[in-house]
C-alpha cells in the first residue's frame, strides 16, 4: 500500500486534486458516458442493486447512482484519504452509501463472491502498475451476468496526446525543464495500455466484452464487459 500511496501522491500532487476531480466530473460523466451506460449497463441493474465504484475519488458517481437507483447499495472505494474525506462530505446523509479504503492493486473489501450487480472503474487503470489482480477480484465479486464498465486513457501518439498550446510550449526553448519533464511524465502515465491490452486482460480474466467505444481521437475508451451467466 505504501508504494501505491507514493505513486498516487506524485500523480495527484496532493489533496487539492480532490477539488480538481469535482470540477472535471462533467467531462468524465458526460452525455455520451450515460448513453453508453444506458445501452450496455442499465439493462442488467435490478430494482435493489449493489453497485461498486473502484477509484471513486470524490464520490459523485455514487451520488448519481443514488438518484437513479434509490433502493440500492452504493460502495465507493479509494486509497487516498483526502478523496474519501471529500466523498464523505458530498455523500453525507445519502442512504445506502459505503466508502471503503483499499489498495486496488490487491483489493480487500467486505463483499461476498457473486454479490455485485455492476462495477465501474473510470480513469483508474492507467495509474496502476498491474490491474490484473483487480480485474480478477472484480470478476469474483460480480454476479453471473453482472457487468463491468471501464473508462480510461489509452495509448495514443504523442502528437495526438498534447493540445496545440501545450505542443507550442514543449518546443519553446524558454520552457522550464521541470515543466518539460512533468508533461512527458504525464504522457507516459496516460499511455500505459492500448485498447487491445485492456480487451486482452479482460478476456484473460474470463470476461465477455459486450462493447467498446474509443473516443476523443482514440485517446480514451469505454468498455462494457460481462461475467458469463454460467
Amino acid at each position: 500500500m505504501t508504494d501505491t500511496l507514493t505513486l498516487l501522491e506524485h500523480h495527484h500532487r496532493g489533496a487539492a486534486f480532490s477539488d480538481l476531480m469535482v470540477q472535471t466530473t462533467p467531462g468524465r460523466f458526460d452525455t455520451a458516458f450515460w448513453q453508453f451506460w444506458q445501452t450496455y449497463i442499465d439493462p442488467v441493474i435490478p430494482p435493489q442493486p449493489t453497485l461498486l465504484d473502484l477509484g471513486t475519488g470524490p464520490g459523485l458517481a455514487l451520488k448519481t447512482w443514488a438518484e437513479k437507483y434509490p433502493q440500492g447499495r452504493y460502495v465507493g472505494v479509494d486509497l487516498m484519504p483526502y478523496m474519501l474525506e471529500k466523498a464523505g462530505q458530498i455523500l453525507a446523509g445519502i442512504p445506502g452509501v459505503e466508502l471503503r479504503q483499499t489498495d486496488l492493486h490487491d483489493p480487500q473489501l467486505p463483499l461476498d463472491p457473486n454479490s455485485v450487480d455492476v462495477i465501474q472503474s473510470v480513469v483508474v487503470l492507467h495509474e496502476m502498475i498491474q490491474p490484473i489482480r483487480l480485474l480478477q477480484t472484480a470478476y469474483g465479486w460480480l454476479k453471473p451476468g453482472g457487468r463491468l464498465m471501464l473508462v480510461d486513457w489509452v495509448r495514443a501518439p504523442i502528437r495526438v496526446y498534447f493540445d496545440a498550446e501545450t505542443e507550442k510550449n514543449l518546443f519553446d526553448p524558454a520552457t522550464d525543464i521541470d515543466l518539460l519533464a512533468d508533461q512527458i511524465t504525464h504522457f507516459c502515465e496516460h499511455n500505459r495500455y492500448a485498447i487491445d491490452d485492456l480487451l486482452w486482460m479482460l478476456k484473460g480474466v474470463g470476461f465477455e466484452v459486450v462493447a467498446h467505444q474509443p473516443y476523443r481521437e482514440e485517446r480514451f475508451v469505454r468498455i462494457a464487459a460481462q461475467k458469463p451467466q454460467s
